[in-house]
């Protein structure tokens, strides 16, 4: 995450001055899908083995992430996207679907020189070929685009350079873009104020059919991550992490190491996400 960071239905804003909570209403205007979803679900141990990949070396971090969508099966299909002043390119693996309509996964693999980055954001970025994984296991009606962002420490450059090349019908083809960035510290949050309603909406019945939850907690306040241009070009976001004010002041330290994941929570986070993604793809017309 860029700079500062700012439950169930609670919105718990992480400021510099103390805690305000209010209750949040989660509308979803979809029903959800009645045939059976499926996702080829990774292990624990696999997704745990990607997340100790981290470190701290930027080329070698872009070098892992590239053998890891390899590995996850996106070869022909993975690009690497030069951008300006970035000495890494942003990395897009791209699984077809049978419409030109888009979803798009983002998560920067950059980190901050303290510490290994796992939290902020390996634990985002090597989740994207996890991702890619569970859905390639059937036909999907939109097309998946997977983007690992160069240099988001640095003013969001790879995703700026992302949506400045969209044309306006490419903008228009994004349904949805959902952005990970630092999770796995505890349960799944989602920034509610940045985010849009009927996405978080389905995220949150994701969650319940995982026998779980989400919490709004907003970031908006004292950071920013790569949602951030999409939005600002309007296109719906949702923007997910598990920061809260015990677990933010972990970022750009060397506290961020893989013994700062809650290994439970971060595995629990990866099917929910996977889930979602399946619902979105039944739900987004």
């Amino acid at each position: 995450m860029d700079s500062a960071f700012p439950g169930v239905c609670h919105t718990i804003q992480v400021q510099l001055r103390p805690i305000s909570a209010f209750l949040v209403v989660f509308v979803v205007r979809s029903p959800l899908p009645a045939q059976s979803i499926h996702i080829e679900r990774a292990t624990e141990g696999l997704v745990d083995d990607r997340l100790a990949m981290a470190t701290g070396d930027q080329t070698e971090r872009f070098r892992r992430l590239r053998t890891l969508f390899r590995d996850a099966g996106c070869g022909d299909q993975l690009a690497e996207s030069p951008v300006k002043h970035a000495k890494q390119p942003n990395l897009v693996c791209t699984l077809p679907g049978a419409g030109d309509d888009e979803i798009l996964i983002g998560a920067h693999f950059d980190s901050a020189p303290s510490g290994t980055g796992v939290v902020d954001n390996w634990s985002g970025a090597s989740l994207l070929p996890t991702l890619y994984q569970s859905l390639n296991s059937q036909p999907r009606k939109h097309t998946f685009r997977f983007v690992a962002f160069t240099d988001e420490e640095k003013g969001l450059t790879g995703s700026k350079a992302y949506v400045k090349a969209l044309d306006r019908a490419a903008k228009a083809r994004i349904r949805a873009m959902l952005n990970i960035d630092s999770i796995g510290t505890g349960p799944l949050n989602v920034s509610l104020s940045e985010s849009d309603k009927n996405l978080a909406g389905i995220l949150r019945r994701a969650a319940i059919s995982q026998k779980s939850d989400i919490r709004a907690v907003n970031t908006d306040q004292v950071g920013l991550s790569d949602h951030v241009p999409f939005r600002d070009a309007r296109i719906p976001v949702v923007s997910v992490h598990s920061l809260t004010n015990e677990t933010f002041p972990i970022l750009h330290t060397p506290k961020d190491t893989f013994d700062a994941v809650d290994h439970g929570n971060y595995y629990l986070t990866y099917r929910i996400l996977a889930i979602y993604l399946a619902f979105l793809d039944e739900l987004l017309k």
